[in-house]
């Protein structure tokens, strides 16, 4: 995954990232998919927090990447709490950006040096 960040530098996929998708993901998955079952579950926060967790994996399963899939659970899991928790969505979202600024700054995985010879 880390691999396809192509020619980009390490700040602009951290601005990328952070800035962009991090906050598209948080407002609609946490804000408003999560909100809305909440409405149309006549305020059973708890039951659409589980709901929109299992949302989010389903949708991020496809990727087949085991990165993302994970992510998808645990991350998932902490983000859609922190939503419900606070009733809101600046908690999960302030955990997320930190979560992929670092994982975008120092992957677990790291592309072998090329060496020359």
């Amino acid at each position: 995954m880390y691999r396809k960040q192509g020619g980009l530098s390490l700040g602009a996929a951290l601005v990328l990232s952070i800035a962009l998708s991090v906050p598209g993901e948080e407002l609609f998955w946490r804000g408003f998919f999560q909100g809305q079952l909440a409405s149309s579950l006549e305020g059973r926060t708890a039951l659409a927090a589980v709901l929109a967790w299992i949302a989010f994996v389903l949708a991020n399963l496809p990727s087949a990447n085991l990165a993302i899939a994970a992510g998808a659970v645990v991350g998932g899991a902490v983000w859609v709490g922190l939503a419900w928790w606070t009733g809101g969505v600046l908690a999960s979202l302030a955990c997320h950006i930190v979560w992929t600024g670092l994982m975008v700054a120092f992957p677990v995985l790291r592309a072998p040096a090329e060496t020359t010879t």
